[in-house]
């Protein structure tokens, strides 16, 4: 009987300290993998190794945002490189146009001569 009391005296504190202590956490932006957010989209997609790799639809974008750096057809779906000329360079169905050094740092890599 005793256990009992002290298992509902247990489940009523839960439940009144519990909600608080979780709408702190999520506005504090410190909440747990259960209470966090997904985060919104932005201009990088894809994803490699952990690390975002930013993708542009033109290629004229990206040669403008990576400077000296090749510029690259990234297949996302299989994080495979196409350079300039090849056979499915900006053709992939899943891809965008990116910096070659860039993306090889977060885990793409060149295809196979032939592709």
């Amino acid at each position: 009987m005793r256990q009992t009391l002290l298992s509902a005296s247990l489940l009523a504190f839960a439940l009144t300290v519990a909600p608080a202590a979780l709408a702190q956490a999520v506005q504090s932006g410190t909440g747990t993998a259960a209470t966090s957010t997904t985060p919104a989209p932005s201009a990088t997609h894809g994803m490699a190794s952990g690390k975002h790799l930013q993708q542009f639809k033109t290629e004229s974008e990206a040669k403008s945002a990576c400077g000296s750096q090749s510029v690259v057809w990234a297949n996302t779906s299989n994080h495979v490189l196409h350079a300039s000329g090849s056979k499915y360079y900006g053709k992939t169905k899943r891809g965008g146009y990116v910096c070659e050094t860039t993306a090889m740092q977060s885990g793409y890599h060149m295809a196979k001569s032939g592709q």
